[in-house]
Order: structure tokens, then sequence, then C-alpha cells
């Protein structure tokens, strides 16, 4: 999964998105990561492809 996501931000550096992923990684990264962290950092992604 992690190969997976860093390709996904390298081809996404230039876009909106590259903050909110880079967000998202770090909260993967987390060691007392949770389910609510996930979720709330995945909402984040979800609302701005919407936009």
């Amino acid at each position: 999964m992690r190969k997976v996501s860093y390709k996904y931000f390298e081809n996404h550096k230039q876009s909106n998105l590259f903050n909110c992923l880079t967000f998202y990684y770090q909260m993967i990264q987390t060691p007392d990561r949770s389910i609510f962290k996930l979720a709330t950092s995945w909402n984040l992604i979800s609302n701005s492809i919407k936009q």
C-alpha cells in the first residue's frame, strides 16, 4: 500500500491535493494512529477531490 501511495503522492505534487495527501500519509505513519484519525483525514481528501 505504501509504495503505491508514495507513487500517487509523487504524481500529484503539483496539484492542490498534495498538502492533504501529505497530511494523510503522515497520519498513516503516526505510531498511535487511530481509525478516527484515518477517517478524518480521508474525509479531507474526499472533499478536496469533490471540489
